[in-house]
């Protein structure tokens, strides 16, 4: 209680000054009775750092619509590199998609999961991540004017994802960092730059 207490009258102080929101745990945090009160923060959120485990995601999912200083974020699961495969089961995760300033999004410990989350795509000017190659390579597609991307490739050759013949062009990318998977088939038949025209 005296926890609920004080971050409330931080919160309250605080007044209208944007917040740098930063979480990490790894129990499951939904339950937690601090989460309804930072979420109440959220039009104020302009950096959001959280290291969660997968399932907490959707604990988030309270704020959609509300993130209107949104310019940045982390996502990290802590329960270690998981995969979410087709076809997809859950809900997509949405809490994200409406915020207008998002310009960079990271998200680690997953592979494919950007295909469970609506964002707001087409305004990403930066990204990083740890994916497949070929999850990178729909993600180029969505992100037109993306300018920035770290990239960590991980084989998808086993899961039989097929791979495009065709070459995605990207005219504002300047800054790409690429690291592949050294055993990965892509990586033996040119790695994903031979996918890319920039």
């Amino acid at each position: 209680m005296a926890r609920q207490y004080l971050l409330q009258t931080y919160l309250l102080r605080s007044a209208t000054h944007d917040i740098t929101l930063s979480i990490y745990s790894k129990r499951e945090i939904s339950q937690s009775h601090l989460i309804p009160i930072l979420l109440l923060s959220a039009p104020r959120w302009t950096d959001v750092f959280i290291s969660i485990p997968h399932i907490s995601m959707h604990t988030f999912s309270a704020v959609r619509g509300c993130l209107h200083r949104l310019n940045r974020i982390h996502v990290e699961y802590t329960n270690g590199i998981f995969v979410v495969r087709a076809p997809f089961s859950k809900p997509k995760f949405d809490a994200f998609e409406y915020a207008p300033l998002l310009r960079s999004f990271s998200i680690n410990g997953v592979c494919n999961g950007v295909k469970q989350m609506y964002l707001p795509w087409s305004q990403l000017t930066t990204y990083t991540a740890h994916d497949w190659t070929s999850t990178y390579l729909d993600i180029f597609k969505l992100a037109p004017d993306m300018e920035t991307a770290t990239l960590q490739c991980d084989d998808d050759s086993e899961d039989d994802v097929p791979l495009p013949t065709t070459y995605s062009s990207h005219q504002r990318l300047r800054v790409l960092h690429l690291r592949e998977v050294d055993e990965s088939d892509v990586v033996s038949e040119g790695g994903m730059v031979r996918f890319l025209r920039m």
